[in-house]
């Protein structure tokens, strides 16, 4: 769209003309459009609208605010029309109102005119005022505070062509200028200045008299009009002109030469070591050998310092250039500024290699041709800020080796061949840190340096974020960085992160306006995405649509650095772009962006259902199919399911989190039903505990009983194996009274199963085994024969550990015939390592070997974890029993590795006490007693007698070797009484070890410890 003021207010879509409405609405509009891209108030619109506005002028301006968006909308630019802290704000670019491409050019031919280049000054100023085609808002009839707005913009175009004029006379250009100001004065006759530069040009043109003349024709018209003398200014130019003073003369021509027009370098450019020296490397080697330019580009997203390292490391290459360093800005990513057309920077490159104006041709390939030319033999560097495109590039590369070319792009300029390409990255956390105390100063960090490690890691390492926050505080003398940390945790990055004119939104505007409307609607919705990261086939059921577009979508944001890519195939924002994604998703789309989340969840719940009824089918809940979803996932293999749900995790987690708290708490407890095994087989405690109690607080919200008993059910699994069993007891006890109220089979005999394993780790082995046997014969009446699996496992560990190896056995033929019956391979992995525990304790390792050595296999191809620590443990038992000592230990630490990883307290108690057995038995007392206390610390943490006795024995052990008898009978006597407190029948294993190491010390405990106390026996 095109928005003309300079002239008749007119709004264009293409070549029809939108109507604006009536007067009011039209001064409205004209008012909006004279403070571009700023928030106008509603005193300012009520005074463009009426010369006395009305005492309450908010809804008539409302409406016609309504007015003005239903029209544009007509043209596609209704969102431009924005409300905004209480008020409003028209958005438009520089190529779109004809106001601020006449300041840009104006700002341009001032900066120009003070860098002594006077013909790109004059070609400014001419493009400027050459955009007026009358009186400002002349068809309009205008308030007085229009009015002023008009005359303030008419003084601003009359200063640029004075400045034009000087300049022009100082060029020499004497005809035209007299010629101009001719029509000019007849215009302002009252215009002193005119006159005096009337004068001038006539003096310079050797045209004393007629200069002289001039001074008595304006003496003539200010008395006639204002009955007042010619100023002092215009006197003492005529007292010089008579004079003949010499400093009238015009200045000297500037000669041509090495020319530098670089940017100054940033005194506390910090870091990027890596990163100069790859563009010293590129741009500054074998300059007389090469046989064409060196083109280096450096891209990243805003805010990342490509232009801060490009003129950086220009300074740096500027003695290896002696013909000359150029800089131009192409304005590719410029706010209120339309990319510099190639023409236009070729005019002002060869102007400034001291072309002269009238030998610089017309058209973009006659100039390009004359700017190889000029370069042919000399060493040059240009450096071109902000590019936008290569065809943008193309025309203004040199063509001959001494050359090179520093870019820089917010865009991957793939297509720009040949040339060395680097991306930049946000900073290290160290150069970040750095650079934050070396702007602000070292003194102003003194003892907050956590506190600045967290304020650049809220800036997301990102160099323009930091400077803004620096900025801050240093403009705020009072405050101190701990105190800037908490505003931005408190206001939230985005907002704190402004300062001034400059803000980290702002410069993600800039790459965020020049995307497509696909791509503008793609980056919103992708901000909407609760994970951390996402795949293609995510993006295309957010967006509702193809995957080869989803992935046409993302490659071109990743172009852009609009998105990162940590990964093949993975793609994830910066954090700061996310939240300005999801603040554009929130004002652009609203309650719109539900059904796209609605589209996400389904896709995610559909993937996990897929991958889960493939990784562990006999685990996947029942009657809970998955929604229907355009997006199809290929997961027929079990390594590609479990693959799929390990890169998602904490995506599918992160979803269930926020569905819980949004409107869809179906698919936050399905997406908990479905997760928990896999949660447990990888370990990943802490996100099955988000997700069962999330699932916990949905269910009990909706009153879904049913889902509420699995959710209790399974935080009570988590709670168990985590060690909090008097947290696991109460949970798995309301899951047992909600599936009997509910009719739940199937829950009520898992939690029975799940209940007796909490049990049993707690030493109440009479209470486990009859919660066993409820859940055995549950399942063989409703004919579930995994639950039958289970139970009959269970029941077989606890014969073995108490010592009851011929019914173990029997329980354990049972559970591993059922496991291979319904392909249960989790089943059939512990059933083994069971057989293998009641094989090692009656003294057949090799038997117990093989039947670990598949227990293992089925550990790693099903990827439990639990299974492999268990499996390495008891692996590490056996070798060490059998003479093998280092591959035991190695077996053993790999398992406690294991069990740390995953969180299971009670796995890492019993790693450590094997692990301290098997210090004992390879004569390592010291590493014995060191890893039996660990254990006994842990164990006595979780509520855990069998290990916390294990743990006291195994010290006995190690004490009674090194003959400190006192502290053996201590340990062994600590040993008894817990195993007195155990339901363990007397033929347990361990009891017997005990029962007999502590006879042969020959002492009761209370007669061992009266006799044997400090100061009788040594």
């Amino acid at each position: 769209m095109q928005f003309r003021v300079l002239g008749p207010l007119e709004v264009k879509d293409g070549p029809a003309v939108l109507k604006l409405g009536g007067p009011r609405q039209r001064a409205v509009m004209a008012a909006l459009l004279l403070r571009p891209n700023a928030v106008a108030s509603i005193g300012y619109l009520a005074g463009a609208a009426w010369e006395s506005p009305p005492v309450a002028p908010e809804s008539n301006i409302r409406t016609y605010i309504a007015g003005l968006r239903r029209r544009l909308s007509a043209g596609g630019a209704g969102s431009r029309l924005v409300t905004r802290g209480g008020g409003y704000e028209l958005v438009v670019t520089r190529d779109e109102l004809d106001l601020l491409d006449f300041e840009d050019l104006a700002n341009r031919g001032v900066q120009s005119l003070r860098q002594g280049d006077l013909k790109i000054a004059v070609r400014y100023f001419e493009r400027a005022t050459g955009l007026w085609r009358s009186r400002p808002l002349e068809d309009q009839s205008v308030s007085s505070q229009l009015q002023a707005e008009v005359t303030r913009l008419e003084e601003r175009r009359l200063h640029l062509i004075t400045l034009c004029l000087k300049a022009k006379i100082d060029l020499g250009w004497h005809d035209e200028v007299i010629a101009e100001l001719s029509r000019l004065i007849a215009e302002y006759p009252l215009r002193e200045e005119l006159w005096a530069q009337r004068m001038l040009a006539l003096h310079r043109a050797g045209r004393q008299a007629e200069a002289l003349d001039a001074f008595g024709q304006a003496r003539e018209r200010l008395a006639a009009e204002l009955g007042v003398e010619p100023g002092q200014a215009l006197q003492r130019l005529r007292q010089r002109i008579l004079a003949g003073d010499g400093k009238l003369a015009p200045p000297a021509p500037r000669h041509p030469g090495p020319y530098c027009c670089l940017p100054r370098d940033i005194g506390d450019f910090t870091g990027r070591d890596a990163e100069t020296g790859f563009l010293l490397a590129t741009l500054g080697a074998d300059l007389r050998t090469r046989q064409a330019p060196a083109i280096s580009v450096v891209d990243g997203m805003a805010g990342v310092g490509k232009t801060a390292l490009a003129i950086h490391a220009a300074h740096l290459l500027a003695p290896r250039y002696p013909d000359g360093c150029l800089y131009v800005d192409l304005h590719g990513h410029a706010a209120e500024h339309a990319p510099e057309d190639s023409a236009a920077v070729l005019q002002d490159l060869l102007h400034a290699r001291g072309v002269p104006a009238d030998a610089i041709p017309d058209g973009l390939e006659p100039r390009a041709a004359l700017w190889r030319s000029e370069l042919t033999g000399r060493r040059v560097l240009v450096v071109l800020d902000n590019a936008v495109s290569a065809a943008q590039l193309r025309p203004i590369l040199p063509a001959t080796g001494g050359n090179a070319v520093l870019v820089t792009s917010r865009g991957r300029l793939t297509d720009l061949d040949p040339a060395h390409s680097l991306s930049l990255e946000v900073l290290p956390s160290g150069e970040a840190e750095a650079l934050f105390s070396r702007v602000l100063g070292d003194s102003r960090v003194l003892g907050q340096v956590e506190s600045v490690g967290a304020v650049v890691r809220l800036c997301g390492y990102l160099p323009l974020a930091i400077r803004i926050a620096v900025a801050r505080l240093r403009s705020r003398p009072l405050w101190t960085v701990d105190y800037l940390l908490e505003r931005l945790r408190r206001t939230g990055e985005l907002h704190a992160l402004s300062v001034g004119d400059r803000s980290v939104a702002a410069a993600f505007t800039l790459s965020y306006r020049h995307l497509p409307a696909d791509q503008q609607r793609c980056f919103r919705m992708l901000g909407l995405i609760p994970g951390p990261d996402f795949d293609t086939n995510a993006v295309a059921a957010l967006c509702d649509t193809s995957w080869a577009e989803a992935d046409r979508l993302v490659e071109q944001l990743l172009d852009v650095h609009l998105l990162e890519q940590p990964a093949a195939g993975r793609y994830r924002f910066h954090d700061l772009v996310r939240s300005y994604a999801r603040q554009l998703a929130a004002d652009h789309d609203g309650p719109d962006s539900r059904p796209a989340l609605g589209r996400l969840f389904d896709y995610y719940l559909a993937g996990v259902s897929t991958a889960v009824r493939v990784v562990a089918p006999q685990d996947a809940p029942h009657g809970e199919n998955a929604p229907p979803t355009r997006v199809s996932l290929d997961l027929s293999g079990r390594e590609q399911a479990m693959a799929w749900l390990d890169v998602e995790r904490a995506n599918l987690v992160a979803a269930a989190t926020y569905a819980s708290g949004h409107g869809w708490p179906a698919h936050t407890s399905r997406l908990s039903m479905f997760l928990g095994h896999y949660c447990h087989l990888r370990g990943h405690r802490e996100d099955a505990l988000a997700l069962h109690t999330h699932a916990l607080s949905a269910t009990r919200r909706t009153g879904d009983r049913a889902r509420e008993g699995h959710a209790l059910n399974s935080l009570g699994v988590v709670y168990w194996w985590l060690g909090r069993c008097d947290k696991a007891v109460p949970h798995l006890q309301r899951a047992l009274d909600v599936a009997r109220d509910t009719g739940d089979r199937g829950l009520e005999g898992t939690t029975l199963t799940t209940l007796g394993g909490v049990y049993w780790w707690l030493g109440r082995y009479d209470k486990a085994v009859t919660l066993m046997r409820l859940a055995l014969d549950l399942a063989r009446a409703v004919g579930d024969p995994g639950l039958e699996g289970r139970a009959a496992g269970n029941l077989g560990i606890i014969d073995g550990r108490a010592g009851r190896y011929e019914e173990a056995t029997s329980h354990l033929r049972q559970a591993l015939a059922l496991a291979q019956e319904t392909g249960d391979r989790t089943l059939e992995g512990h059933t083994r390592r069971a057989f293998a525990v009641v094989f090692t304790q009656t003294g057949q390792y090799e038997e117990g070997l093989a039947q670990l050595r598949q227990a293992l296999a089925l550990a790693e191809e099903t990827g439990d974890r639990p299974l492999e620590s268990q499996c390495r443990q008891a692996l590490g038992v056996i070798f060490a029993l059998t003479g093998h000592h280092e591959a035991g230990l190695a077996h053993l630490e790999h398992a406690l590795a294991l069990a740390r990883q995953a969180g299971y307290r009670h796995l890492e108690a019993e790693a450590l006490n094997r692990l301290g057995e098997a210090d004992h038995l390879g004569r390592d007392p010291g590493a014995a007693a060191e890893h039996h206390r660990q254990a006994l610390v842990i164990a006595v943490e979780i509520g855990n007698r069998y290990e916390q006795a294990r743990a006291h024995a195994g010290l006995a052990d190690v004490y009674q070797g090194a003959h400190r008898i006192l502290e053996a009978i201590e340990h062994w006597g600590s040993a008894q009484e817990l195993y007195a407190r155990l339901e363990v029948p007397d033929g347990g294993a361990l009891r017997r070890r005990v029962d007999a190491a502590y006879a042969r010390c020959g002492h009761r405990r209370a007669a061992g410890a009266e006799s044997l106390r400090p100061g009788r026996h040594r």
